[in-house]
């Protein structure tokens, strides 16, 4: 059964925003000092100016997701919360949170109480030990530092939602990330055999998914 997420991509393709100018200062770094130096930028950026909300969600979307994931333990303005995505009305989104148990990831079925914020990456987890259900989404947010038209994505690190995507090729994963750190492409030495790509964006100003060839579609 076809899921309602991926949706037939029809219109025109999507023109990318000029390049970033800070992008500039970064050709020819390598991989370590790009996410260096992304981080510190993001930090200032979070400290000058209010956090931003994603655009709205498809509504094909709020059909009803079996869960989502991936949530700051402090959203702010380089990490939101993937909940604003969603209505307050809907009642169809079943919320599930990250666990790393033995350097796995699984999401699992929360209440707030079963939560703890994961002080190395910053994020909610759900508490080891906690009888949370182990979930299947059909919807995954994925972190990024950096991300391109073509659905590549630079993470924090850690290879973990890569490893997690490796496993599951039909997995809707959405890359949820401000504009001012979209790239029409990322530059080939900063990616790495194992990274995975998403099906699609999620920005402060447009949402753009991918086709299997790589194009950017509206």
């Amino acid at each position: 059964m076809k899921s309602p997420l991926r949706s037939e991509l029809r219109g025109l393709p999507f023109e990318a925003p000029a390049a970033p100018s800070w992008a500039e200062g970064l050709k020819g770094a390598e991989l370590g000092v790009v996410r260096s130096r992304l981080r510190i930028r993001q930090k200032n950026e979070s400290e000058k100016r209010p956090g931003w909300r994603p655009v709205p969600c498809p509504s094909r979307w709020l059909q009803g997701v079996s869960c989502i994931g991936f949530f700051p333990a402090r959203p702010d303005w380089d990490e939101p919360s993937a909940l604003p995505v969603f209505p307050v009305s809907s009642t169809k989104i079943q919320i599930a949170y990250p666990s790393l148990e033995d350097d796995k990831l699984s999401f699992r079925v929360a209440q707030p109480e079963d939560l703890r914020p994961n002080r190395k990456w910053g994020v909610l987890e759900v508490i080891p030990g906690q009888k949370a259900p182990i979930v299947e989404p059909e919807l995954l947010f994925v972190p990024c530092l950096l991300a391109d038209l073509q659905g590549h994505r630079i993470g924090r690190g850690g290879g973990f939602y890569d490893a997690y995507l490796k496993t599951r090729p039909n997995l809707f994963s959405v890359g949820l990330i401000h504009s001012d750190y979209v790239l029409r492409k990322i530059p080939e030495s900063w990616l790495h055999a194992g990274d995975q790509k998403v099906s699609a964006l999620m920005t402060d100003s447009f949402y753009c998914q991918f086709s299997p060839d790589g194009e950017a579609f509206l």
